[in-house]
This record gives structure tokens, sequence and C-alpha cells, in this order.
């Protein structure tokens, strides 16, 4: 059955003298290279934390990890992609929407001109990560010269018997870390989504309604020809098994820190960008 795609509302942090309030472009300013700033003003020292959120349920921790990350040194600002537009109003009402809507997985990665720094976290609502193992983690990527991105969650891939990719269970390599926790460079930002050769890749996604955080993988590892640093444990992952809040097709579940089982999708899109 054909469902519609979430859409995501950039949805900034409230906090009184604590950060500006930053509301995003409409979405074709931000898919304007024009609007954005000029990379050689951004700056290197600090981070913007981009955090995707999509349960109800998570929003008190929401609440909590933005408040807690807006008052670091280390962070210039949070911003949050909702993707629930079921979620009632009353919900939402200690965050701020300017109404830009994107019907696309892939505008978790849009360059917007609100991002003013070298540096961001790209963050899932359904992790808990303190300041201190996002300053480590920041630190690790930051010691690791020419790395392409780090993360917290990596995932492993091999062929099965019919030379189709699936995922594996390797306890000492891993081929791609998730976009739950990643901290990367706004350059892949931009590469990802002005790439007139990944035009293909992006759709994709799109029709797929997966695996974005595999095609960044894949852009990363093909600009910077290194792969991605993982960063040790140390972080609390919400309830393993939970409805998908963003996918309205019934009886979906997600398992979460766990292996999830090949399907089709993964199969196609794996096999796609690895030919890329």
């Amino acid at each position: 059955m054909w469902w519609e795609p979430p859409h995501f509302l950039l949805l900034p942090f409230l906090f009184p003298m604590v950060s500006p309030l930053l509301f995003s472009d409409s979405y074709p300013d931000v898919c304007d290279p024009r609007s954005l700033p000029n990379p050689l003003t951004l700056r290197l020292d600090r981070l913007i934390v981009l955090i995707n959120g999509c349960s109800e349920a998570h929003l008190p921790l929401l609440h909590s990890l933005a408040a807690s990350y807006a008052v670091q040194p280390l962070v210039v600002a949070v911003l949050i992609l909702w993707g629930n537009t079921s979620t009632p109003a009353p919900a939402l009402s200690t965050l701020a929407s300017d109404g830009s809507s994107f019907a696309s997985l892939n505008a978790r990665f849009l360059p917007r001109a609100a991002i003013q720094t070298r540096v961001v976290v790209v963050y899932d609502d359904d992790i808990e990560v303190d300041v201190r193992m996002l300053a480590f983690a920041f630190s690790v990527w930051g010691s690791r010269e020419g790395a392409s991105f780090a993360g917290l969650f990596a995932r492993s891939h091999d062929l099965d018997m019919e030379c189709r990719w699936i995922y594996a269970m390797h306890h000492d390599r891993y081929s791609i870390v998730l976009t739950k926790f990643m901290i990367l460079s706004t350059d892949y930002l931009r590469r990802y989504s002005y790439l007139g050769r990944l035009s293909e890749a992006r759709q994709l996604v799109d029709r797929e309604r997966n695996c974005e955080d595999i095609l960044m993988n894949f852009v990363a590892a093909k600009e910077s020809g290194v792969g991605p640093v993982l960063v040790a444990d140390g972080l609390h992952q919400l309830p393993l098994v939970r409805s998908h809040p963003c996918d309205p097709r019934p009886g979906l579940m997600t398992i979460l820190l766990k292996d999830r089982a090949p399907d089709h999708r993964t199969q196609i899109i794996l096999g796609y960008f690895g030919i890329w």
C-alpha cells in the first residue's frame, strides 16, 4: 500500500537568554547555495546540534536534552526537525515553528542558513547522550585528521550466499556508523544535498523511505577517502521496540540497538550505492 512520507518541521527550541531563536528558510531558499553563509566564516571550535524528532513519548527527554545542550559553551544552538505531523499542537507548545515542511528523509541533511559552524551533530530523539559524551565525541572527531565523521552506533555488512547485501554481526569491524548520533562536517551536508550525481540516489532514498544514513556514509567516504570513526559506548537508548511514529503503515516496528533483519530496501539501496 502506497503511503506518503513524513514531513519535517523545523522547530527551534526556545531558551530565553541562552541561544538565539533560529528559524529555517523556506524550502527553496534552503536548497539555494546562495542563501548559505560563506564556508570560510563558519566556526570550527563549536557545533550546532540537529535533532530529528518523531515520538511524542520522547518529548520530555527531548526538552531536557535540548536544554542541557543549549547551555554548553561547545554548542551554538539546538535545531529540532520534527517529523511527526500527527502530533497535536499543544504537545509542541514549548517549541516554535516557522511552518516549513519537507516531505523527504533527505531533509535532515539540508544545509541551512542557520548553521553557522563547520561541524554539526545529527541526532535522533530515541537516544540520550550526555554532554560529556558529546564533548568527548567532538574531541575524538577533531583529533582524527581526515576522518569523514564520528558516531556512536555502528553497523557491519556482508554478502549472503546469494551475493545480496545484509546486516552482519562482526564484533571486530564495522562498515558504517548510523545517523542516530553522528558528528560531521557541514561540508558533507552541502555535498549530500547539492551534488548532481547524487540526484538518483536521493530519489531512491525518498522512494524507499529508508537508508539516508547509508547514503551519507557513502558520500562522506567517497569525498574523504576514509571511513568513519566509532566512538566508545556510553549512552542510554529508549525502549528497544516501539512503533515507528513517522511511518503510518500499521504494524511497522523498529528494533533499536539490534541488527535489523535484511529487507529488500536495504539490499537494493546498498547494491545501488555500491556501484555509485
